[in-house]
């Protein structure tokens, strides 16, 4: 968090930012700490949400995503919900 938030608050300055994880002590641990260290650096998330794990359809989070026009998602989480979310985003 205290690379990666000031990385994306200068990359992705004026950007649709979403932050999200996957409830588990690592996943919002990091996630909680990329949204306040990108915060203090001037650019703040369009929504912090978190998902359940282990679910198999996040369609309504991806159209919500869609309905937002993120233009970036970040994951503070496992790779098994980051790759179903990327797979039905595609």
């Amino acid at each position: 968090g205290a690379f990666i938030g000031p990385w994306m608050a200068k990359k992705y300055a004026g950007k649709k930012v979403v932050i999200m994880h996957d409830k588990s002590a690592y996943g919002q641990g990091v996630a909680d700490a990329v949204k306040a260290t990108m915060n203090q650096n001037g650019l703040n998330e369009i929504l912090y949400e978190g998902i359940n794990a282990g679910e198999k359809d996040y369609s309504a989070l991806v159209t919500k995503l869609k309905e937002l026009k993120a233009d970036v998602v970040y994951f503070g989480g496992y790779h098994p919900e980051a790759g179903l979310i990327l797979r039905q985003s595609a």
